[in-house]
């Protein structure tokens, strides 16, 4: 396929819908685009500008896509369980105020395990804290489906018991998180890329959200995390990801296999 249609259709993505598409990979970009194309018997970059210009429910359907959004509760239940016993201690410690965010939060359920996981560590000491918990993604979407913590039986499937039992309750479309669950999370549209950081966090995670950046970008947004914690804040990253560039010499690595790093 040619590249003049391939830079054409990027920008155009970017002009109309404020996704950054120039600032990811092009292999990755590629590679979702042509799960769209092939979907609608699509052969070039330029017919499919064609169909964009007459089809705005693509965009929907082609944002999906570039934004993949693979989640559940306390996935990679190691790293939660590193959090639970080396992170939450330390954060704790000595301070009232608790500021966590989820970075990529999706539909919220790595933010609300978040929220559970804290509820269950601070016990009845969560009233001295008064923990918050930011979650932030570019998909209104799943965001708008997180604010309802609203999830289907399928989604809950596999959760442990006790968290089912101890903060969700029935509801016509499945289970409903606990408003003391609800109330910790604070839900919010923003693109890493564009948009300004919270400051004074103590904990971040951005698991797998980056993975698909331009180099140079992704340093940028390290630099940017390390600027966002409170010192002695944590940053923690996908299984498969690392730091790069002078994030790796500002940051201590605290955790290699959970990839937890120290400010």
């Amino acid at each position: 396929m040619d590249e003049y249609g391939f830079r054409l259709l990027r920008e155009r993505i970017k002009r109309d819908t404020n996704f950054n598409a120039p600032c990811y990979e092009e292999k990755h970009l590629k590679r979702r685009l042509a799960v769209r194309m092939r979907a609608l018997n699509i052969s070039t970059y330029q017919e499919y500008l064609g169909f964009l210009s007459n089809k705005n429910e693509e965009y929907h359907r082609l944002l999906r896509a570039l934004t993949i959004n693979v989640t559940k509760f306390f996935r990679d239940p190691t790293t939660y369980d590193a959090i639970y016993k080396l992170v939450f201690p330390k954060i704790t410690s000595s301070k009232k105020h608790i500021r966590i965010w989820s970075s990529g939060c999706s539909d919220g359920k790595e933010p609300y395990s978040l929220a559970m996981l804290l509820l269950d560590f601070l016990g009845d000491k969560v009233v001295d804290h008064t923990p918050v918990i930011y979650a932030s993604d570019i998909d209104d979407e799943m965001l708008r489906k997180a604010k309802r913590g609203v999830y289907s039986k399928n989604e809950v499937e596999g959760l442990d018991s006790r968290y089912l039992l101890r903060y969700f309750e029935k509801y016509p479309d499945g289970y409903r998180l606990k408003k003391k669950v609800r109330d910790i999370v604070r839900f919010q549209h923003r693109d890493l890329i564009s948009d300004p950081m919270p400051k004074c966090i103590d904990l971040i995670l951005c698991r797998n959200v980056v993975i698909y950046f331009a180099k140079n970008v992704k340093e940028k947004i390290y630099l940017n995390f390390y600027n966002a914690l409170n010192p002695g804040g944590f940053l923690v990253l996908g299984k498969t990801e690392t730091l790069l560039g002078r994030a790796r010499e500002m940051f201590k690595l605290f955790n290699n296999v959970e990839r937890i790093y120290a400010k």
